[in-house]
Order: C-alpha cells, then structure tokens, then sequence
C-alpha cells in the first residue's frame, strides 16, 4: 500500500474536522477569488474615475462611481474578514488533527517496540531504533500536519484562482497554461531524485544517532582505554557522509523552485504578448485583463507552496517509510487467541529442546535438552561460557522458541499459552539488574503494579534492602537512569525486591551474584535464600559455591547435557563438574569452595 494513503488510514477517524476544514478552505478560495473579480473594476474606477461593471455581480451593475468608491472598499473588506476567518480555522483543524495522527502513530511505534521480537531487535541498533522514533517521527509529523494542511488549502485556492480565470477569458487562460506541460518534465526528475536522496538521508541520520547512542552507552568504557579521540573520529566520519547526502539534498531543493518560477514567468509573458493584441483589437478590456492578471499572480503563490511543500513531504514519505519498517516488522512469537490460564502444579520440562540462534539451519546453542524441575525444587545449571545455560532461561521466558522440541509446563507446550499468562508465572532477575529512572517504589512495583507501600516494603525488608533505601530517603527516593549512583549489590538487591513483589511461583536467576564482591553477595544471597523458599527455581550460576544446596545440577557443555545430580554425587562422580568446582578452588575464585559441603548460599525447599 502507498505510505501516503497508509498515512490517510490515521486519518479517517478525524474525518469529521477534516471535512470541516476542507469546507473553510472552500471558503478562503472563494475569498481568495472574488479578490480577482473586484480589482479590475476597481483599478479601472481609482485610475479613470469611470465605473466598470463588475463580472458576475449584478447588482454592482447599475452602481453609480461614488456608489462603487465605497462599495468595492467595503467588499474587499468583508472579503478578507471571511479569507482570515477562514484560513484560521481552517490552519488550526488540520494541524490540529495532524498532531493527533502523529500522536497516534507515535503510540503505535513505540507499542510496537515493546513487542518486538528479540530475532528482530538483536538484528538492530538501539540508536537507529530512536531515530525512527525521533527524527523520523518528527518529519512525518509535518508531512501530516503542515503539508497536509497546504495541500487542501492551496489546491482549493488554485484550483477557484484558476476558474476565475477561464471566467474572465478562456483564451488568455489558454496561453498561459502552455508552459504547464513543460514543467511536468523537471518536477519528475527532480521527485524521484529527491526521494532517493530523502531515503538515504534518513538512513544516514539513524548511523549517526546509533553511533552516538552507543558511544553514550558504552562512555565508561571508551573514557577507560582513551578512546574519546578515536569514536569522535567515527562520529566525524558518520557525520560527514550525512552532510554529504543533505548537500546533494540542498543542492536539489535549491534548483527546484528556479526551474518552476521560470516557467510561470513564461507563462505570464505569453499573456502580455496575447493581451496587447487582444486590447488593440477591441476584443480585451482592460479591467478584464487586470482582473486576470491579478488572479494569474494570486495562483502563482499557492502553486510554488505546493511544490515546496511537495519536496518536504517527500523527506516525510522517507520517515515514514522507516517508521512503517518497524511498524511491518515480523510478530515473531505467535500465541494463541484464547487459551485456557497457565497453572504450575507438577513440573516445569525440557522435551528434546534444540536451539540456534541462526534458525533452524544455524549452529545449535542447546542440542536435544531434556530437563525436568519438579515444583518447588531448584535446579541450577552450570557450565563454562558459550554452554547454554542463559539461553535454557530465555526459552523458559519465551523470549525465543525452540527450534525443534518443546518447554513444557505441566505438560503443556509453552506456544499453547498466552504470553501473559506465562510470564506472570516468572520472576526474572539477570546478571545485570534493570533500575528504571524514577522512584524506588516505581521500580519495585513494576514486577506488580497491584502492590502497595506495605508489600512493597517487605519485599525490600526480605531482599536485605530496607536500610539501603531508608538511607537513600525512603520509597520516594529518586533512582537514575539504570541505576546510576548505586553499587552492583545495591541494584540487585532492589531487583530482588521487585521479584519478592511479583510473588510468583517461578524464579530463574541469570548469575545473579556472579559480579559482586564478597560482601554485596552475602546480602544478596541472603535475600535470595528467602526467595526461593517455596518455589520452584531455575538458577545459572558461575560460582560453583552458590548452587551446591540446589535439589539438582545439571551440567551444560557445548549446549548438551552432560552431567547431572546433586553436588556431592557429581563431585564423587569426578566429570566435568568436580573439574570445575577443582579450577575454581585451585584459583580461589570463589571462597566457599575449600570446604565441599560447606554452606551452599543457593537452597531448595
């Protein structure tokens, strides 16, 4: 479907103002009009002091010079109260009703962030996204509210300009609609170059914001290895090559209105040189000829804005293509219309599960998975890097599918259920904690918006969290953007309130404790203990010492399953396990490994 008429889609709600503006643009292009109709008889009646008849208006007719002296100022007058009324209402419903539609589109898009799949977001730049939401956003918004606007209001008012003047005389009309055809040949060209340019400048500007957004993203990172010279040289490079595009841009813009201002002059100079005959002849008045003259001028105005509006709208059609790209994107996971609510009363299963990354022909990350948690037990899933373990639990979340077998809960395959309905069932907390600019109280509510400040503040009591706020200055205190100004311990232990708010049945921790220190994971572990108790639990972990209570470990190489029992039997069993928990303590990465058996921080039930 074209982007403008899927633009009219947003439209159509707002039909009744639309209509009501296309009346009063009616209106200001009559007014406009009857301008033309009274400055020949007007000119002729200041210049001559004879009265002229005026075309169409009867009973003007019959008017005496001192009659029409004060008639014709008095028409003018109304006139331009009925052109300034109605141009102002006519400005204010559409860019009015432009702003809702961008409003609208605005919420679509950023709806259509928050569920897009994560195929489709792992393939993008964060930065490009929010230039789509910026900048493209922001040049579809004046495709729909000024240019839209122009093109209702200036169309109508040519197009009433233009009936006047096969009114007045047909002939001249004739004559200066010559060039019109000629002009249709470099308005072309020029469109489709601007559009190709339009694109390439939009694409460019998402490099540029994408570039910037990670820069910012990662400034720790590139202020740590003195990297401020080398990205700002990138920054320089990306930004040229838009420069670049926007020059050729400029240059076309620069060149369009000339060409189309040279071919009105043509026009209007073959109807001098048709006048001149037609007067010397007898068969052209004079005040006919100024009226013409007047409403050929008055045309030439709302022309040139439409083809200045027209390259603007083109940059906008660029916007919005970008925007509908995202708008289009694939809806990744399907779930059923209805379904019957997801319950946990037995287990939580891995059936054959294999899984890449890449689709079904790519490399597996998991191969032929089989795993059961029974509930209220926790199984903790170990592993070098690289083993599957993360990925075992974003497939439990349903943030991607397998690509052959099934995680089950109860039975039921997890594409069988509403994606609600089973991300209820889960409280999620990952390596890297997630703090949202706003209060504390904000921040722990968002695993359940139900909560009040009691439950809220046994949730941070339980999490070992509840003198750190009172602290901070209570559940009012401010928290910035992903938590800036608190410690690794500090972020964890509020995201584990938020899971104590949520209150379900499901826990996966993704290595939560794997980057604190000795000190901040005591706490942390504390407040985990109390968590899990009750639950049924997934846990991946990196210190060996924080899973050896789990009711069950099951050992993850090369995204298959080698091992699994408890952690005494797999140490007894010498694998890959009791290598593991061996490297660990040989190199002290962990100070509850030199005792086996000793105080594991991660329990079962």
């Amino acid at each position: 479907m074209d982007v403008y008429q899927r633009l009219l889609g947003f439209v159509r709600p707002y039909r009744a103002r639309v209509a009501i503006a296309v009346l009063a643009s009616l209106l200001f292009a009559a007014a406009t009009s009857f301008y033309a109709f009274l400055l020949g008889p007007l000119l002729k009646l200041l210049l001559t002091g004879e009265a002229a008849p005026v075309a169409g208006l009867g009973a003007l007719q019959e008017l005496p010079a001192e009659r029409l002296l004060v008639a014709l100022p008095a028409l003018l007058i109304a006139t331009a109260c009925v052109r300034a009324g109605t141009q102002a209402l006519q400005s204010f419903l559409m860019q009015s009703t432009g702003q809702r539609v961008v409003a609208e589109m605005r919420r679509a898009l950023y709806r259509r962030f928050l569920t897009l799949p994560q195929a489709w977001l792992s393939g993008s730049h964060s930065g490009d996204l929010l230039s789509r939401f910026g900048a493209d956003v922001q040049s579809v918004e004046f495709a729909v509210t000024v240019a839209f606007s122009s093109y209702v209001k200036d169309t109508l008012q040519a197009l009433a300009l233009l009936a006047v003047c096969a009114w007045l005389d047909l002939r001249l009309l004739a004559a200066a609609m010559v060039a019109v055809p000629l002009t249709f040949i470099p308005i072309a060209r020029f469109g489709r170059r601007l559009k190709r340019v339009s694109d390439q400048a939009q694409e460019q500007l998402g490099a540029l914001a994408s570039h910037a957004g990670e820069s910012v993203a990662n400034v720790r990172v590139v202020q740590a290895f003195c990297r401020e010279g080398t990205e700002l040289r990138r920054f320089d490079g990306a930004q040229a090559r838009y420069l670049g595009v926007m020059h050729r841009s400029f240059l076309l813009r620069a060149a369009f209105s000339p060409v189309v201002e040279l071919f009105g002059i043509l026009g209007l100079a073959l109807v001098i040189f048709f006048a001149g005959s037609a007067i010397a002849e007898g068969a052209l008045q004079g005040e006919t000829l100024l009226s013409f003259l007047a409403a050929l001028t008055l045309m030439y105005q709302p022309i040139k804005a439409l083809s200045i509006t027209g390259q603007q709208v083109i940059q906008g059609m660029a916007g919005a293509r970008r925007v509908f790209e995202v708008l289009d994107a694939p809806v990744g996971l399907s779930e059923p219309a209805e379904a019957a609510p997801l319950e946990l009363e037995r287990e939580i299963a891995f059936r054959g599960v294999s899984f890449s990354y890449s689709g079904a022909e790519g490399p597996p990350v998991i191969e032929d998975l089989d795993l059961v948690v029974p509930k209220g037990k926790t199984l903790a899933l170990v592993g070098e890097s690289g083993a599957g373990k993360s990925t075992a639990a974003l497939l439990l979340l349903r943030f991607w599918d397998p690509t052959r077998g099934a995680v089950e809960i109860d039975g039921r395959d997890l594409r069988a259920a509403r994606l609600a309905d089973l991300r209820r069932l889960i409280a999620y907390v990952p390596q890297e904690p997630v703090l949202f600019a706003g209060s504390v109280f904000d921040n722990v509510v968002c695993g359940n918006e139900r909560a009040g400040e009691p439950e809220v503040i046994a949730a941070l009591q339980a999490a070992h969290a509840w003198d750190l706020v009172s602290e901070m200055g209570g559940l009012g205190a401010q928290v910035g953007e992903r938590g800036s100004g608190l410690s690794g311990g500090q972020r964890q232990r509020l995201a584990l309130a938020r899971a104590f708010v949520a209150d379900a049945p499901i826990i996966v921790l993704d290595e939560a404790t794997s980057a604190l220190d000795s000190a901040s994971e005591q706490l942390v572990q504390q407040g985990l203990e109390s968590l899990l108790r009750g639950r049924t639990a997934l846990v991946i972990a990196h210190r060996l010492s924080t899973v050896e209570r789990a009711d069950e470990i099951a050992v993850l190489s090369g995204g298959r399953l080698v091992e699994r029992g408890s952690h005494r039997a797999l140490l007894e069993r010498g694998g890959l396990y009791a290598g593991l928990w061996a490297a660990q303590a040989a190199t002290g990465e962990d100070a509850g490994l030199e005792q086996a058996g000793g105080p594991g921080l991660v329990r079962g039930a």
